[in-house]
């Protein structure tokens, strides 16, 4: 045990940073059993520590929404590696966290470092003095991450980034929007003067354009994708009501990002969410939300997956922005990302690739991976695509989200491995599948495109939309109730 003390003493910093301010999900009272646990053992109160590890790892396995936070696969990953009868458990927990966690960017070479250790075999227990060197301890305060939609071709957005609101503020707005009957009076205190809104079953909305009425036409409009997402992908909505906070297309949006999340925004963004306080900001109109559904994506499916893999989140919800809902189905439209993948041809990760891709790899480091990132965020969208065009989505995305903690490691499955199942090729098969798809996909919108005398027109513009926000799927009124 006092190997284990070290090992423990050096890594918790790094499980405080990724803390959720959501304090009224039922993941947080997980979480605080698991900091019970470690600080039991950091106290060096070792055989309440196993008492507590114990009780709380038996919680985490009774439900798939426990297994798939970051956080709590954080704690697991680093207790159960440092306990023999758990290794194996806290080597696979430590895996899914280096490839789907969210905000692990500065301890990622500590935690590949824990992952060595743990994983290899001649070594009694994981620990290292050094270790406490490796992790630095945290400055910054406590850092939630949000994600992120760009507007067009032309335009670089990460897909996280990180909120420097304290969790403190963020927990409050939760507290203050509990109940639906009081939610609007500090919601429209937050989004400035002028701003209007209105309260609906799953969402707090607020404009500063067009009043109550836009404002009910965008909770009926993202109330269509949502109900879609639910019965498709069985996501549900949040029991809390998600507030919307709907901004023109000019330096309102970005103003209010900076107050109330601490965000400067890339020149470009057109939206984005943050699920520390259930909220989301962007253009949209009543009959065209697709950015904000987007945003949506995000926010829902950590109730139903928890961290998902980037490819298979990032796709499916900038997929869902150029979607329209049919009752029941999403149908997926062509759009901007399509162009950006014919451009950046030289620079597509084949499909093994993009399987592998961490958050971090959605996300430019620097102005020379711009291009990069923009490419790799197109693939996962087209491929999401490609996926339901052969009527595999589905499958894919419940295979891939069964593989949690419950999973034993001698039937744990990778994507690729789902993936060549579900499609019957090996991976490399289906990345020239994938290619003779999408070339044979933009020919045939190109060929309808200049041959069509009876497209339909876009939808008129309700507020001050950005160009590249044109670049949607054809205007479909069925969304707007």
């Amino acid at each position: 045990m006092h190997s284990f003390r070290f090992f423990v003493l050096s890594i918790c910093t790094m499980i405080t940073l990724l803390a959720s301010a959501f304090s009224m999900d039922e993941l947080q009272s997980m979480r605080d059993m698991g900091n019970q646990a470690l600080t039991a053992f950091q106290k060096h109160q070792d055989d309440e520590g196993l008492r507590l590890f114990k009780s709380f790892f038996e919680q985490v396995r009774s439900s798939r929404r426990y297994e798939q936070d970051t956080q709590i696969e954080l704690l697991v990953g680093i207790m159960g590696c440092a306990l023999p009868e758990y290794r194996d458990m806290g080597e696979k927990a430590l895996r899914r966290v280096l490839q789907t966690g969210k905000g692990i960017e500065s301890r990622r070479s500590a935690l590949n470092e824990a992952l060595r250790k743990c994983s290899a075999k001649d070594t009694p227990n994981v620990q290292s003095v050094s270790m406490m060197e490796e992790v630095p301890a945290d400055s910054s305060g406590g850092e939630v991450s949000g994600s992120f939609k760009g507007g067009g071709p032309i335009t670089r957005v990460p897909s996280v980034t990180v909120s420097h609101v304290d969790a403190a503020t963020l927990e409050k707005r939760l507290e203050e929007t509990k109940d639906p009957a009081t939610a609007l009076a500090p919601t429209l205190a937050r989004a400035g003067s002028g701003a209007q809104g209105i309260v609906s079953d799953h969402f707090i909305v607020v404009t500063d354009s067009g009043g109550e009425p836009a404002a009910k036409g965008i909770a009926s409009c993202l109330d269509g994708y949502g109900a879609d997402l639910s019965k498709e992908f069985d996501m549900g909505f949040p029991t809390h009501l998600i507030t919307v906070y709907n901004m023109q297309w000019n330096d309102t949006m970005y103003k209010a990002a900076g107050s109330l999340h601490g965000i400067k925004l890339a020149r470009g963004t057109i939206a984005y969410s943050v699920y520390a306080d259930l909220s989301m900001m962007g253009i949209g109109d009543p009959k065209r939300c697709g950015s904000l559904a987007h945003e949506l994506t995000h926010l829902m499916i950590k109730g139903n997956f928890g961290d998902a893999p980037a490819w298979l989140e990032e796709g499916l919800a900038s997929a869902v922005a150029l979607s329209t809902p049919k009752g029941g189905r999403l149908e997926f439209h062509q759009g901007w990302r399509d162009k950006v993948l014919r451009q950046n041809a030289g620079m597509r990760p084949s499909v093994d690739k993009l399987l592998s891709l961490t958050w971090a790899d959605f996300s430019p480091a620097d102005a020379q991976g711009l291009s990069q990132v923009a490419t790799i965020q197109a693939m996962a969208s087209v491929f999401v695509r490609y996926l339901a065009a052969k009527n595999k989505l589905d499958r894919v995305y419940f295979a891939v989200r069964e593989q949690d903690l419950n999973a034993d490691l001698e039937h744990y499955r990778s994507s690729r491995e789902i993936m060549e199942k579900v499609l019957g090729k090996s991976v490399e098969e289906i990345d020239q599948d994938f290619m003779h798809w999408f070339t044979k996909d933009s020919a045939e919108k190109a060929k309808n495109e200049n041959s069509s005398q009876t497209q339909k027109k876009p939808c008129k513009n309700s507020i001050n939309v950005s160009p590249m926000e044109q670049q949607t799927a054809p205007c479909e009124p069925a969304t707007a109730k």
